[in-house]
């Protein structure tokens, strides 16, 4: 259970790369000088002797404090999984084993509960940065969602803990955002150099308002140098990416001198590792359902032997520690206080997807369109974050399912440039095989044939578009004022933000609706040859 942190990390030590370099000519450069101003290093000596280490890792915790129900999971009576509580015994349970241990963690701590938003120490989420510290984390790199809050809000994070929070590709002012680009640690006689990096879509899923200025750096540009800089100082290299699977690939392709990459992201949930280019690649899922556990031979400056998975985290076999246990409690009693009101009843579970057409995303969508008088609505499936049980409805599941910051607007587009729109996402599915939007008053009909996509048709409320048309529609701020390009193909005119947010909207909503049986309402309609 926790422990002191010095006895957890008792055999090992960090040096860091420090940030703060000024850009000169070449992005290069940056790298070539990241680790100058920090330690000087001598030639490690050549490894010849084997050294078995267990590497345990998480990745998009989101702020999943507490355990949840496994819904996935067959059965009648659905088991508890994960929270920090089970997080903490089942890391304690490897560590008793005895092998020279390290904890990374990939990113996305924060957004998934509101204890990302309270304020513990001036920082927003810094509840959850102290736990971390708490179970003894080495390294972790930032996620995406970690500038939900701001960048001055992660400015903040790195005094709040003992262990580095590396990232080699973001800077803002020619200076790397975070005080370590690398860290090298030591354990047990081995020199294990990690590297963070952020996914090269960071524009594309944060609101741009909120990291106005940041530059990102190319993920094989950053690591490349970085990588021939620490590699004769290190035994091992590890990237710790908040990128994706299918760029963890391209890094393993394209980075040489790369042992193992731990990702994040897109919440992959790896059942075993990857092996790509002979790169090890390991991914956990999300919000604290699995432990990665990664045990692993190093030999000769390279791993030798690997044998890797998944720790479910099922809460009905462990013990939390009490010091833990009172301050999960205590959170949780805080947080059902300011949001434990029941506001209305589900008939049905609300089914969130990021591929097709779901329940709960219709009904969101109708919630902008009823909200802002307009003809359609268009609601990003990404934008919902939870699905939530049939029974009652409480404010913690809104903030939960809703939990960003973000605002109804409304905007105007020709029936033509809405033609344009659904064509443009016909695309995007046949390319990805995702339904990128979730729609209200709005639908339409298409084929897929081969490389090609085929629009059959397209309604407002079952009128069919009318091109020289003017049509009014509501959206949130995120999708039109930051990632139009992205799920639009282009930027509509005349933006109006109304500053209210998405949440109040919802929960004003269901102040006069207190049954809600939502249905998927057959928007986008598939065929495919």
């Amino acid at each position: 259970m926790i422990s002191a942190i010095l006895t957890k990390r008792q055999n090992r030590t960090y040096e860091m790369s420090k940030g703060g370099f000024i850009l000169t000519a070449l992005i290069a450069l940056i790298f070539a000088l990241s680790g100058c101003s920090g330690k000087q290093y001598t030639q490690k000596p050549t490894q010849q002797e084997p050294v078995k280490l267990l590497i345990l890792h998480t990745n998009d915790l989101h702020a999943q404090y507490v355990p949840r129900t496994a819904f996935w999971v067959e059965g009648e009576v659905k088991p508890l999984i994960g929270g920090f509580g089970a997080l903490d015994a089942y890391i304690s349970r490897e560590r008793e084993k005895g092998l020279p241990t390290l904890l990374m963690d990939a990113g996305d701590l924060m957004t998934g509960t509101p204890l990302s938003d309270l304020i513990d120490e001036g920082v927003k989420g810094g509840a959850l940065l102290k736990m971390m510290d708490d179970m003894g984390y080495d390294v972790m790199t930032l996620g995406n969602h970690e500038f939900d809050n701001g960048q001055e809000n992660v400015s903040k994070f790195y005094e709040l803990v003992s262990f580095p929070i590396v990232n080699a590709n973001l800077l803002k002012n020619g200076e790397f955002i975070t005080p370590s680009s690398y860290t090298i640690l030591d354990i047990a006689g081995i020199k294990v150099g990690v590297v963070g990096l952020m996914t090269k879509y960071f524009y594309e899923v944060v609101l741009k308002s909120r990291i106005e200025g940041l530059e990102l750096i190319g993920l094989p540009e950053a690591a490349k140098n970085i990588v021939q800089e620490i590699d004769p100082l290190t035994d091992l290299i590890i990237l710790l990416t908040h990128a994706g699977v299918d760029e963890d690939k391209e890094l393993a392709r394209e980075v040489p001198g790369i042992d193992i990459i731990i990702g994040g992201h897109r919440h992959t949930q790896l059942e075993q590792p990857v092996i790509e280019n002979g790169v090890i690649i390991v991914q956990t899922g999300s919000r604290t359902s699995n432990l990665g556990r990664l045990e692993i031979v190093v030999q000769g400056d390279t791993v030798s032997w690997y044998e890797g998975g998944l720790i479910p985290l099922f809460v009905d076999s462990i013990t939390i520690a009490p010091n833990l246990a009172i301050k999960i409690n205590d959170f949780e009693n805080y947080i059902q206080k300011m949001y434990g009101d029941t506001l209305a009843t589900l008939l049905t579970d609300f089914e969130t997807s990021s591929r097709r057409e779901s329940n709960v995303g219709s009904w969101v969508a109708f919630i902008i369109k009823n909200a802002t008088n307009s003809d359609f609505a268009i609601m990003n499936s990404g934008g919902i974050r939870k699905s939530v049980g049939a029974g009652p409805l409480t404010e913690l599941d809104i903030k939960e399912m809703l939990p960003f910051d973000n605002t109804l607007v409304t905007f105007e587009v020709t029936g033509e440039e809405l033609l344009n729109l659904i064509k443009f996402n016909t695309e995007v599915s046949r390319k990805t095989g995702n339904e990128e939007l979730q729609l209200s008053g709005l639908s339409y009909k298409y084929r897929i044939s081969g490389d090609k996509s085929e629009l059959l048709g397209a309604w407002i409320d079952g009128k069919e578009i009318v091109p020289d048309a003017t049509y009014k529609g509501g959206t949130i701020d995120f999708v039109l004022f930051s990632q139009s390009e992205t799920y639009f193909g282009f930027t509509p005119k005349n933006g109006v933000d109304s500053n209210i947010l998405l949440s109040a909207a919802t929960i004003e909503f269901l102040s006069e609706h207190k049954i809600i049986d939502a249905k998927i309402t057959g928007a986008i309609i598939r065929l495919e040859e």
